[in-house]
């Protein structure tokens, strides 16, 4: 079965009001290794101004974000299509469960597309978030996890890929994420 690895980049952190900025995906035979990659971007509907930490977050400048070529219409439509195209497959990400697919299954919604395309077709899903933080529970000593400014273990991707030798990690960026989970998702497995 294939595997899609997805990050999607937002208008900010409220999932159930916030529309996708850009998408990026890439997928995978069942051997790891990459068969085809996308990266999409669009303008958010003319209803959701983007937050501006989401803007300093990713670097993006609020007069490129709202004057893209792309409606957010267009781009949900490209981001249902590919879904729909690569089914079946296991659709893999960071922190997917409780963001990505959320903002993703509202997006589709009011744009009265199928809101849940990367459950149907015979797909399966896989939070690499919630795989690492297993795999630490059952096998606290194989990982060497990293800590944050306040001394605590973190499971953020910007701080585990660059702990597992992933290096060159542009955080933020989806395209750079949907790399950064691939590597932390063939560490676990090794």
């Amino acid at each position: 079965m294939k595997i899609v690895n997805y990050d999607t980049e937002s208008t900010g952190l409220e999932k159930a009001f916030e529309a996708p900025l850009q998408f990026a995906a890439k997928v995978y035979d069942a051997t790891g290794k990459e068969l085809s990659a996308v990266n999409l971007r669009g303008r958010p509907p003319r209803h959701v101004l983007p937050s501006p930490g989401a803007l300093a977050v990713t670097g993006q400048r609020i007069s490129s974000v709202m004057t893209h070529e792309s409606s957010a219409y267009a781009l949900a439509l490209q981001i249902h299509e590919f879904f729909e195209q690569t089914a079946p497959a296991v659709v893999t990400g960071y922190n997917i469960i409780a963001y990505d697919e959320e903002v993703l299954r509202h997006t589709f919604y009011v744009n009265l597309l199928q809101p849940y395309v990367t459950q149907f077709g015979g797909n399966e899903r896989l939070d690499v978030l919630l795989a690492m933080k297993a795999a630490a529970i059952c096998d606290p000593d194989s990982y060497d996890l990293p800590m944050n400014e306040k001394g605590k273990r973190s499971f953020k991707l910007e701080h585990m890929a660059p702990a597992f030798g992933f290096e060159g990690h542009d955080a933020h960026d989806a395209l750079g994420d949907v790399d950064a989970t691939m590597h932390v998702a063939n560490t676990i497995r090794a």
